[in-house]
This record gives C-alpha cells, sequence and structure tokens, in this order.
C-alpha cells in the first residue's frame, strides 16, 4: 500500500503523475485496503488524481473500488461517477451487485449531486436492475434526464422502443410475465429428443435476451443434460450473449468434460468471452 502521506510532496496537476498512478493501478490491481488508505489521508488535492488513475487503468477492480469511494460520501460525487463509467467501459458486464447498486441508489435522488451522471453510468454498467427506475425517468421534466434515461435503457435491455414510458412499462411487464410463465418450460425443452422441438425453444428464448445476464448462466446451467447438436447450439448462444456471468460455471464444465467435441465447444465459447474485454462496446455519451 505504500506510504500515503508522500503523495503530498507531488504535483497534483502533473501529467506524468496521472500516468504513472493509472500505470500503477494496471499493474498491481489494488485491494480495497489502497482507497481506504487515500480516503483516511483526506488530502482532497490528490485524491482526485487517484480517482482519474482509477478510471484509466483499464482493470476490473477500478469499478468496484470507486463504488466504494461514492459509499464513503467522498465530496466529489459526480465526478467519481464519471470515473466509475469509464472504468466500466474497459471490461465487460456484468459487474459486482454492490457496485451497481451504489449508483443505482442516486437514481432516486435527481436534486443530488451526481444524478445526471448516475443515469448514464448504469446503463455503461450494464446494470439490468436500473430498469424499472430509468423507465420512471422517460417522464422527467428535464430532456436530457429523459434522452440519457432512454438512451442507458436501450443499451441495458437491447430494445429499440421510442421515449414513451408507456412502451417500455408494457414491455418490462410483458418479459416479467414471460420469464415466470413461459421460460421454465422451455429450458426443460432444450434437452428433447426431439432436435426441432429444442432448436424451437432455444430460439425463443435467445428472443428474449433481457435480462442477459441471468439468462447466459441458466443456459450454462443446462449443457450438463444436453447432448450433440444442443450443446453445441446452446454453448453457440451464450457467446452469442456476450455476458461473462457464466465464466466460472463454463470453467468448472470444461475441467469436468472427458468428451473432445464437447471441450471444444466450451473452450470456442470460453475464448470468446474471454476476448469480450479488447471488443468492449464504446457508447456515444
Amino acid at each position: 500500500d505504500g506510504d500515503v502521506d508522500t503523495f503530498e510532496e507531488l504535483d497534483p496537476t502533473s501529467a506524468a503523475l496521472r500516468a504513472a498512478l493509472a500505470s500503477i493501478v494496471r499493474r498491481c490491481k489494488p485491494q480495497p485496503s489502497v482507497l481506504n488508505a487515500l480516503i483516511a489521508a483526506g488530502t482532497n488535492a490528490y485524491t482526485p488524481v487517484v480517482v482519474e488513475a482509477f478510471a484509466a487503468s483499464g482493470v476490473r477492480e477500478a469499478v468496484d473500488l470507486l463504488a466504494e469511494l461514492l459509499r464513503a460520501n467522498y465530496g466529489r460525487r459526480a465526478a467519481t461517477v464519471i470515473a466509475l463509467g469509464r472504468a466500466a467501459l474497459a471490461t465487460p458486464p456484468p459487474f459486482e451487485q454492490r457496485a451497481c447498486a451504489a449508483v443505482r441508489a442516486l437514481l432516486d435522488h435527481p436534486d443530488a449531486d451526481g444524478f445526471r451522471e448516475a443515469v448514464i453510468c448504469v446503463g455503461r454498467l450494464d446494470d439490468e436492475g436500473a430498469a424499472a427506475r430509468l423507465v420512471e425517468l422517460l417522464d422527467a421534466d428535464d430532456a436530457g434526464v429523459r434522452a440519457d434515461a432512454h438512451w442507458s435503457l436501450r443499451r441495458i435491455t437491447g430494445a429499440r422502443f421510442s421515449m414513451q414510458r408507456a412502451h417500455w412499462s408494457r414491455w418490462l411487464h410483458d418479459e416479467s410475465q414471460w420469464w415466470s410463465e413461459r421460460a421454465p418450460d422451455l429450458f426443460d425443452a432444450l434437452d428433447s429428443a426431439d432436435a426441432r422441438e429444442s432448436a424451437t425453444a432455444l430460439n425463443e428464448l435467445l428472443r428474449h435476451r433481457f435480462p442477459r445476464h441471468e439468462l447466459a448462466p441458466a443456459l450454462a446451467k443446462s449443457l450438463p443434460q444436453l447432448e450433440g447438436a444442443a450443446f453445441d447450439a446452446v454453448c453457440v448462444a451464450i457467446a452469442q450473449l456476450g455476458s461473462r456471468a457464466p465464466t466460472a460455471l463454463l470453467a468448472e464444465l470444461d475441467e469436468r468434460e472427458t468428451n473432445a467435441a464437447r471441450r471444444a465447444s466450451l473452450g470456442a465459447c470460453r475464448a470468446r468471452l474471454q476476448s469480450l474485454g479488447a471488443a468492449a462496446p464504446k457508447p456515444v455519451r
């Protein structure tokens, strides 16, 4: 962790310092104790530099650390949310729910510092839990808030409705009902002896990609019961969903698998998910 007091001897406006700190964060992947030490030091002159370094580091840990800074009521909330959003662009979702919740909580306080930034940040975090609140914000008085909420909704859900709240509310209700009433039968049908029935079930599931960070691991959990073409098709579908949520489960399945063909399908799926960091989408906002 080092001696954080030494930061006081450095020029916080130095571009070299900012670049050096970002490089250190990339190499060391700091633990929460680092951030806690910086907060405890309480020297606001350099804390913004550290926040910027976390945002520019490109390491997944930066998202969690910046979210903890939000929870610690660090004074520059808007700047921290912006930095958190930048950090989220460098690594594929999903992110820890604790980090998402720290940003999502700001959506309930329209007059608070960081609110506008949070409306965009939940989109960059791909926070599926924020969708309902974003739909409510489509009726906000501020046109900018409405536009930002619409952008985040489209990014999170993949849906392409206009900005009318009624359309989004109806869609979210219908999707929730579909998942509770129809989806369980489709997961049961995936391992059907009838290849056509299995393919039809998978196709319908993929037409309901929101929430994809729940769909992807649910599909991965079905893999041990699948055979042949159904197994291969589900592996391809998981890769296409682009969610890292099932990464650990896929690694576990790969380790236990003895069939060479099935291991090849799992390997291709895992390779695709591992490549997502370099191909993470870069939103306009």
